[in-house]
């Protein structure tokens, strides 16, 4: 009952926040629910209202007040190009689901999409100051911390651990990995972006969020998040072998809390010639890819490829093709990955340059955002990465990674061209996280 309360009033307070003061509140309320995934994880608590959706609900409230203040509204902070992309991405959705081999199957997953393109842009129009990315950025970190929590407690405290053969929160194991390693780069980035004690705490959420991912079993989500660790310590130039000593000693700390089953399952990535999931991946991918050269143009439609791969050369009926881009080609046409390939890689270049602009930043706003940035583009980074393993084609974190990568070069130029607004850091700092190579100023970030 008491997580059915949290939602009645969390809904009704950011609602009227939003109809009333700031529109920001009504998509920061949507991308909460999109992140944490309430009717998933609370299913056993919301038995009064289970069909409840709550997204739909802040969805519709972001539209709402998107009309009600639409003469009030700061200009769009995001790229330009940002736009385009999105709208030629619904646009190869809506084909393929209007060319569907069967309707009835890929409209769940239409009306999905239907729904993330459709807040991507309502979203882009609301948020438009740095402080709405600090705030979706926390979002994304409770959010991801209170699963991280509920994890290890049914483990450390409850003695149980299913998310091997159940999944979590309407996920597989390997979904759950990759999204709560997803927290990883914003665990790093907010400490240091925050300048209060406080700041460690940030920095010791790294632990829990190790080990969870290590619960899931998932070797594409401890991959990626090695990976991505990986890259964040060796671009970071500012403290460069504190910074390494501190990896090392999380790593070692890591190590001794991964148990023999764990170790063994990431053991067998040198061996995925013996390993039948992994070979049953690779039939999977080789029917995809067959599938889609079937279907080049707007493919079989939106999660259709599921009825179809068995004959082209899957393991099983039903299978899942177990790779973003194979299942999006496969389901919606080589046009409409290539677009969501643009979109996704021009994201994580706006990121790295807004980051690059700011990479001199003398007030605290300016530090803030510069680490976001960041934030931002590792966290794509690490999805890509797991993305290989998984059909995630509709989980919306990513999506709002994007949004927010979508607004970094605008936010950074402001920033630079008003400095005083913000306040200044007491210590002279130049945060070295971006290559010399890279620097860019505020007007070439926003072109």
């Amino acid at each position: 009952m008491k997580q059915l309360i949290f939602l009645a009033l969390m809904t009704f307070g950011f609602s009227f926040k939003a109809l009333t003061a700031q529109p920001f509140w009504a998509v920061a309320l949507y991308w909460m629910w999109a992140v944490l995934a309430p009717p998933a994880l609370w299913n056993w608590a919301l038995s009064p209202y289970p069909d409840m959706r709550w997204s739909l609900i802040a969805a519709a409230v972001s539209v709402g007040a998107l009309v009600l203040r639409w003469g009030s509204l700061d200009k769009p902070k995001v790229h330009p190009n940002y736009v385009i992309l999105v709208l030629a991405f619904g646009l190869c959705i809506l084909g393929s689901y209007a060319l569907a081999q069967n309707r009835e199957v890929a409209g769940d997953s239409s009306w999905d999409y239907t729904k993330i393109i459709i807040m991507m842009l309502v979203s882009a129009m609301l948020v438009t100051e740095p402080r709405h990315i600090r705030v979706l950025s926390m979002i994304i970190f409770l959010s991801l911390i209170y699963i991280i929590y509920t994890i290890n407690y049914e483990y450390v405290i409850e003695g149980r651990l299913n998310i091997m053969l159940s999944g979590f929160a309407g996920l597989d194991n390997n979904g759950t990995g990759l999204r709560v390693a997803l927290v990883l780069p914003f665990c790093y980035y907010l400490f240091l972006a925050e300048h209060r004690w406080w700041r460690w705490g940030y920095l010791l959420c790294l632990l829990p969020v190790a080990h969870a991912v290590m619960l899931t079993y998932s070797r594409g989500a401890m991959l990626s998040s090695i990976l991505a660790g990986a890259g964040m310590v060796l671009f970071t130039k500012r403290h460069r072998f504190k910074t390494m000593g501190v990896a090392m000693a999380f790593g070692l700390l890591i190590l001794a809390m991964a148990g023999p089953e764990i170790q063994n399952r990431f053991k067998t990535l040198e061996h995925t010639d013996e390993d039948e999931s992994a070979q049953s991946r690779y039939a999977s991918w080789k029917a995809g890819i067959k599938l889609a050269s079937d279907y080049p143009i707007f493919g079989v439609g939106p999660r259709n490829s599921n009825l179809f791969l068995q004959h082209y050369g899957a393991d099983m009926k039903g299978r899942t093709v177990h790779n973003l881009l194979i299942q999006m080609t496969a389901d919606c046409g080589y046009l409409c990955v290539l677009i969501y390939l643009a979109m996704y890689f021009s994201a994580m270049v706006w990121a790295w340059k807004g980051a690059a602009a700011l990479k001199n930043y003398t007030t605290r706003e300016q530090r803030w955002q510069h680490n976001l940035s960041l934030a931002c583009f590792w966290s794509l980074g690490l999805f890509f990465v797991g993305s290989i393993f998984l059909s995630l084609e509709t989980f919306e974190p990513p999506y709002l990674l994007i949004l927010m990568a979508a607004t970094s070069p605008r936010l950074a130029y402001d920033l630079n061209q008003s400095p005083l607004e913000g306040e200044p850091i007491d210590e002279t700092i130049n945060s070295e996280t971006v290559p010399e190579a890279e620097v860019v100023s505020a007007t070439e970030a926003v072109s």
